[in-house]
């Protein structure tokens, strides 16, 4: 899946705007947009109309998830350290598959859906069931 640059709309935007998120493919792209005025992601959210029950919301298929102040199951920090330091872990990403997988992941227009799809792949959930594993 490849996102377009919102500058040039070159095919190939490898890089995000840590403001806004928006997709740019080079240094010059680059330039560009921060010489136009840029929103953070949080404002432009807020400027669109909410969701009818105000969270989030996948207009696909439904899917609702809560922000990350709201939620029950969020990891504690010094868990997510943990993550680093493990070496059962560390062994899984030298697998290049997984690591592509994760990239399309990031840089992905519909997260949900290619979360979804990414579940059904055996590396992935190898990979999911490892940091599992290290944060309980």
């Amino acid at each position: 899946m490849t996102t377009r640059c919102t500058e040039c709309s070159a095919t190939a935007a490898n890089y995000k705007c840590p403001t806004c998120y928006a997709r740019y493919c080079s240094v010059a792209c680059c330039k560009l947009h921060k010489a136009r005025e840029c929103t953070p992601a949080e404002l432009k959210e807020s400027q669109k109309s909410p969701a009818p029950d105000s969270q989030h919301s996948n207009s696909k298929n439904g899917t609702q998830w809560a922000g990350p102040e709201e939620t029950e199951d969020q990891v504690p920090e010094e868990k997510l350290a943990k993550l680093g330091e493990s070496d059962s872990l560390r062994a899984v990403l030298w697998n290049r598959h997984l690591r592509a997988m994760m990239e399309n992941l990031v840089n992905s227009e519909d997260p949900v859906s290619d979360m979804e799809a990414a579940m059904q792949e055996p590396i992935f959930v190898e990979f999911a069931d490892e940091c599992l594993k290290v944060v309980e």
